[in-house]
């Protein structure tokens, strides 16, 4: 499976249509975010996305809501979101296109995600933010054939 960041698979992490109103939220997750790649992993084998645009336009204890942005290496654009509460059970991530869900948990400043496909596999990812909260890292690890495989996105804040 792709990581959540390549949901037509990825956010992806993370896109809202309204969120000019999202910036006032508490949330210092709360914000536009581009994929640093030079500064982020990827999977073996894992085709590099030209762009990846998440605006989260809430992580706070009653809700998450985020899309996501990907321009794939064949420039086609795909874009997928999430609202539900932080409870940790599975909710439906929006234009993934294959039935996968999202589970997230927020505490201690970290939110922590398990992205599931119909198929099994599994995204497990845990995001944490800079002191200055310009840069957002989430490290994680996705089940496959071979074991699970790690890897960390590192997003810039603009």
């Amino acid at each position: 499976m792709n990581r959540a960041r390549f949901l037509p698979a990825a956010i992806g992490l993370c896109l809202v249509g309204a969120v000019g109103a999202a910036w006032s939220d508490d949330s210092p997750f709360a914000g536009r975010w581009r994929w640093n790649p030079k500064q982020s992993t990827v999977q073996p084998g894992e085709p590099l996305p030209k762009d990846i645009v998440t605006e989260i336009a809430t992580a706070g204890p009653a809700r998450v809501r985020w899309s996501v942005t990907i321009i794939d290496p064949t420039d086609q654009k795909h874009v997928q979101s999430f609202d539900a509460p932080p409870d940790g059970q599975p909710h439906p991530v929006q234009g993934s296109g294959d039935g996968t869900t999202a589970a997230f948990t927020l505490a201690n400043g970290v939110l922590q995600a398990v992205f599931k496909n119909p198929a099994g596999q599994a995204d497990s990812v845990a995001c944490s933010l800079s002191p200055d909260r310009i840069k957002m890292t989430c490290k994680g690890s996705v089940s496959g054939p071979k074991g699970p495989e790690t890897y960390v996105d590192v997003y810039d804040r603009f």
